[in-house]
């Protein structure tokens, strides 16, 4: 593979260092799907920029026997691109259909 500078083996990464941790309970309620929760810190690997944390939650259902839909809320503490914040929050609405 060979060194890359320390930039990662297969591209570009500014992060030096990410922890991520969470847990998803399945059937929640009794209803068939799964609800989740998870946090990450990383740390980039230039000096100049913050490191940052997040919080993201999440509800995957199953509508039928062949799609899941997947709202969800994601919260971004001290965003490392965008230093004029101190949090941002970002919906989401995923949707996937088996074939």
């Amino acid at each position: 593979m060979g060194d890359h500078g320390g930039w990662g083996t297969f591209g570009v990464t500014l992060a030096q260092h990410m922890t991520t941790a969470g847990f998803a309970v399945l059937k929640p309620f009794g209803l068939r799907g799964e609800i989740g929760v998870g946090t990450s810190f990383t740390q980039p690997h230039l000096d100049f920029l913050d490191s940052q944390y997040g919080v993201e939650t999440y509800w995957k259902i199953l509508v039928t026997p062949s799609m899941w839909v997947t709202p969800g809320v994601q919260v971004i503490f001290d965003p490392t691109f965008n230093q004029s914040e101190d949090t941002i929050t970002i919906g989401q609405i995923n949707a996937r259909l088996f074939f």
